[in-house]
């Protein structure tokens, strides 16, 4: 072996180990002399899509495929910096080169859970499941594949299959898996102190706690205590709605401080993960209202409403972050001119962050429209607050994000937008949304295009609320009837930190 040889190998091995600073010294010195070796620049590719710094990635592994287009690794590493920006349709074909020319089976599981993980971010969720199925098949051992195969059958409805593979993402840096007193995780049959605590964000955290009260009457009837631990934000809203369950806001929170009694932990799993003892089929999901918003600040949100004398209407044209598609869940207000001229309506943002320039800049352009942005009902580290708000509200009209959750879970009636590149829990086809009754989904038919749901949404919302000429009193959905009716915590690292694609390629 040459020196420069084992040097490579040193810069891969200190990789692989996460030492990033000493392996990137070390290309960056070998590609100075040689700018053009694949084998440098793959590593330095490497290198970029562990350290998040996807932009850099993509051109250099754009070159390692120029340079050497009938290696595997190459195209692997070209598809994931295209998943990581988001250039999804890129990600898929470069996925789909990398398998013609990958010679080893490991590889080539890799290579299928990536392509998996792109179509499931594209919403194709019935395409992805060939490519996990195939990359269980050449590696049965793939945690990621089984976790991709999840989100599938999730999305597809088929339930009782999707919550176990599901199980697979636990211990991701987005799925954190946590541990009080090294207790086990609960199988939906161990009895006595059960922690069920939040993962993920606040619209996660709220969807999932519409299946507490199937584990509180669990555990009524097997001598059993359920005990939430969730965000601060959230703290006060759930003790409200489900009284009977001891709440706790210490999500995350090192040696927090709980009563003594609850201290004895014996089982504890994420609140979603729950799901799989009580969701196996579209029937058990009640989709009944299960939030309790404060009494006394709901009371004061429609007392000022009623001065209004006019619908009041929530919205908000934005949701997520980049990680979650944020680039496919934005509509400016400007494109939401029809639905806002369709109904004399108070508009509401619901927007979690400060809107207020672009409404006024909005409302410069078109001040016969009556938009708000009431500070304290959303810009709030109480979440009670917005809760309250849309509680009070006649409608809501979102972009699927954390308001729909609520909307839902109080029985507000909702329209929510949901891209052509959409998540697990919306599906892909069809308007209702099993979570909750109140809630209906109205699709994207043609990415980056909304002018035709849009249009819908204005003729439909014209016609629930008639108050302006033109209003027919009737909704093309006639007939529809919306549905409404002190223990320690550490976090568990058993996988990297990539969500639901497979490492790439050093």
């Amino acid at each position: 072996m040459t020196l420069n040889e084992r040097k490579l190998t040193l810069a891969q091995d200190l990789a692989e180990a996460k030492d990033w600073d000493r392996a990137y010294v070390i290309c960056d010195k070998a590609l100075k002399s040689n700018p053009n070796d694949y084998r440098w620049l793959t590593v330095m590719v490497y290198i970029m899509l562990q350290t998040e710094k996807a932009p850099i990635a993509y051109h250099l592994a754009r070159r390692v495929a120029d340079l050497e287009p009938r290696k595997a690794s190459g195209w692997l590493n070209l598809g994931m910096a295209c998943k990581d920006l988001r250039l999804d349709n890129d990600a898929v074909r470069f996925g789909k080169k990398a398998l013609k020319f990958s010679d080893s089976e490991k590889q080539q599981s890799m290579i299928n859970v990536n392509i998996g993980s792109s179509l499931i971010d594209m919403g194709k969720f019935a395409e992805a499941e060939h490519y996990c199925l195939e990359g269980i098949r050449l590696n049965p051992d793939t945690m990621k594949g089984r976790a991709n195969l999840g989100f599938c059958q999730l999305a597809q409805r088929q339930w009782e299959k999707g919550w176990k593979n599901y199980r697979h993402c636990l211990g991701h840096e987005w799925r954190p898996q946590f541990t009080y007193t090294d207790e086990p995780e609960w199988d939906g049959k161990g009895e006595g102190n059960i922690v069920l605590y939040g993962e993920q964000g606040l619209g996660d955290q709220i969807s999932f706690a519409s299946v507490i009260p199937d584990a509180h009457r669990w555990a009524k009837k097997n001598n059993s205590r359920i005990i939430l631990d969730v965000s601060n934000r959230l703290t006060n809203l759930l003790r409200r709605s489900f009284p009977d369950v001891k709440i706790y806001g210490t999500q995350g929170i090192i040696d927090a401080v709980w009563d003594k009694e609850d201290r004895k932990v014996d089982y504890s799993l994420p609140i979603g993960q729950t799901c799989e003892y009580f969701r196996h089929s579209d029937d058990d999901f009640s989709g009944e209202p299960y939030l309790i918003p404060c009494p006394d600040r709901s009371s004061m949100w429609k007392a000022l409403f009623k001065k209004k004398k006019k619908p009041v209407i929530g919205i908000a044209w934005t949701g997520g972050i980049p990680q979650t598609g944020s680039k496919w869940r934005k509509v400016g207000l400007d494109s939401l001119l029809p639905i806002l001229k369709s109904v004399d309506a108070h508009w509401v943002s619901l927007q979690y962050k400060d809107a207020s320039r672009e409404i006024q800049e909005f409302k410069q352009k078109h001040p016969e429209i009556d938009i708000v942005q009431y500070h304290h009902g959303t810009l709030t580290q109480d979440y009670d607050d917005t809760v309250a708000m849309v509680s009070a509200m006649d409608h809501v009209i979102a972009m699927h994000t954390t308001v729909i959750h609520v909307a839902g879970g109080l029985g507000v009636p909702c329209w929510t937008f949901v891209p052509l590149f959409s998540q697990w829990r919306y599906g892909s086809e069809g308007e209702d949304y099993v979570w909750a009754d109140s809630v209906r989904i109205l699709r994207q038919t043609k990415s980056g295009k909304w002018n035709n749901v849009i249009g819908k949404t204005a003729e439909e919302l014209n016609a629930l609320f008639p108050r302006i000429s033109k209003a027919t009193g009737k909704t093309a959905q006639s007939g529809r009837v919306l549905r409404s009716k002190s223990g320690r915590v550490r976090r568990n690292n058993k996988h990297d930190g990539r969500p639901n694609g497979d490492r790439p390629s050093a």
